[in-house]
C-alpha cells in the first residue's frame, strides 16, 4: 500500500455513520488521498490487518469520536496511530453543545491524544491553519 494522507476512523454500523465517513472522506479529498475502510477494506481479507495497514500508511489520523460513547474499534485505531506518532485529529460533535464535560468529551485518554474539534468545518479550518502549504 502506497502512503496515503489520511486515516479516517469511525463507526461504520449504520447508514447515517457510513454516509458521516464518506462526507469527511469527500471533504479531505481536495487535501490528500484517503484510506476509508468501508470503500478501501476488501471485506473478504483480514479486516484488522488492512486496517492496521491503513493507519500505518498514513500521515494523520481523522477520527470522528461523536456519539454517546466512542466506537472501541475508533478507540483502537486511535491509540495505535498515537503509539506511532501520528498527529490525530478528531471530531467531537457534542462539543458544538456545551454539554457538561463528561458528554462533551470522550475519554481522557481519547481527549488527551488528539485535536478535538466540534465539527467537519472545524476540522478542515484546523488544517488550513497546520498544514497552509497542503498534507
Amino acid at each position: 500500500m502506497d502512503s496515503t494522507s489520511f486515516y479516517i476512523a469511525g463507526p461504520l454500523f449504520n447508514a447515517y455513520e457510513q454516509a458521516f465517513q464518506a462526507q469527511i472522506a469527500t471533504a479531505l479529498a481536495p487535501w490528500g488521498s484517503t484510506f476509508l475502510p468501508q470503500r478501501d477494506v476488501i471485506p473478504s481479507g483480514d479486516i484488522f490487518a488492512q486496517c492496521c495497514s491503513g493507519v500505518v500508511q498514513s500521515k494523520i489520523v481523522i477520527a470522528n469520536l461523536s456519539g454517546a460513547d466512542t466506537d472501541s474499534g475508533t478507540a483502537f485505531e486511535v491509540g495505535y496511530a498515537y503509539a506511532l506518532g501520528k498527529p490525530i485529529y478528531a471530531i467531537r460533535s457534542e462539543l458544538a453543545f456545551n454539554f457538561p464535560d463528561r458528554i462533551t468529551y470522550p475519554n481522557l485518554m481519547l481527549k488527551a491524544s488528539t485535536i478535538l474539534l466540534p465539527s467537519l468545518a472545524a476540522l478542515l479550518e484546523r488544517l488550513r491553519i497546520d498544514f497552509p502549504t497542503g498534507v
